[in-house]
Formats: structure tokens, C-alpha cells, sequence
């Protein structure tokens, strides 16, 4: 989960080669072109970039199930026992992590919905994402996260 300034790092290098592009373009819709490109760039970093967040939250709550089911009292592992992440939700795994009640959690619920409207074809929804602001908003709250 240490990926984030990496992933961060190589969108802002790939923006700029693109920025250039669009800059230089000599006609209104070759400008537009590379636009679209530098947009669609940005979404194809989120993803990578919730992925991380993603791959956090499910070791934080496989860490935090563990604990759970390995509880020396039958009455305080009992809830646990029936416990499947692989059969869990996303969101549901936030929830075991942070108060649904909490702005972490409605925080990630927006960047996922996000996220699913990208991964599902439905980026023109979306518009432009400020990824280096992003990029930094998922990091803080993947460390916010407790398995505890």
C-alpha cells in the first residue's frame, strides 16, 4: 500500500507530456483531443489510486477479523465465526473500520462511487479529477483507517 506517491508521481509526468501535446495542438479539436486524453489519463489513475485505498481497507479488516475470531471467550469471538470477507462488500468493509456516521466514511463512499461510475463505462459523468489533490485525500484516509 505504499504505491500512492509512485502512482502520483507518474500521473503528473504522464499529465505533463499530455499538457504539452494539448498546448501545441494547432487546430481547436486536435486541442480537444489531447484534453480528452489528459481527462481519461486522470480516470485511469483513480482507479489505480482507489485500488490502493481498496487493497488497504481489506487487509485492515482481514487484520481486524483475525483478531476478532482468535478471542480467548466463545461470547466475544461468536459474532466473528460467521464472518466472510470475500463475501463482504466494499462498503461494508469501511463500515467495520470507521463510524458510519464519521466524514472518512462519506468520503470514500463518494470516491468509490466514483470510482464504479469509471470502471463502469460512465466517464463523461464524471468530469475532471484533480488527481495530485485525490491522490492525497485517499493516502490520509487509508492511514485514518484502523483494523482496531
Amino acid at each position: 500500500m505504499t504505491s500512492f506517491r509512485e502512482i502520483r508521481n507518474s500521473f503528473i509526468k504522464t499529465d505533463a507530456f499530455l499538457l504539452t501535446q494539448e498546448t501545441n495542438a494547432r487546430s481547436a479539436s486536435l486541442k480537444a483531443r489531447w484534453a480528452g486524453f489528459r481527462r481519461y489519463n486522470a480516470h485511469a489513475y483513480f482507479v489505480m489510486l482507489f485500488a490502493q485505498l481498496e487493497q488497504d481497507i481489506d487487509n485492515k479488516c482481514a487484520a481486524l477479523v483475525a483478531t476478532k475470531k482468535s478471542a480467548a471467550k466463545w461470547r466475544s469471538r461468536r459474532p466473528w465465526d460467521s464472518v466472510d470477507l470475500g463475501r463482504m462488500d466494499f462498503m461494508r468493509k469501511v463500515a467495520l473500520l470507521t463510524d458510519k456516521g464519521q466524514v472518512a466514511y462519506a468520503q470514500i463512499r463518494d470516491y468509490y462511487k466514483t470510482r464504479c461510475q469509471i470502471a463502469h463505462g460512465e466517464s463523461a459523468l464524471v468530469g475532471v479529477i484533480l488527481l495530485p489533490a485525490v491522490s492525497r485525500d485517499l493516502q490520509a484516509l487509508a492511514k485514518a483507517l484502523k483494523a482496531a
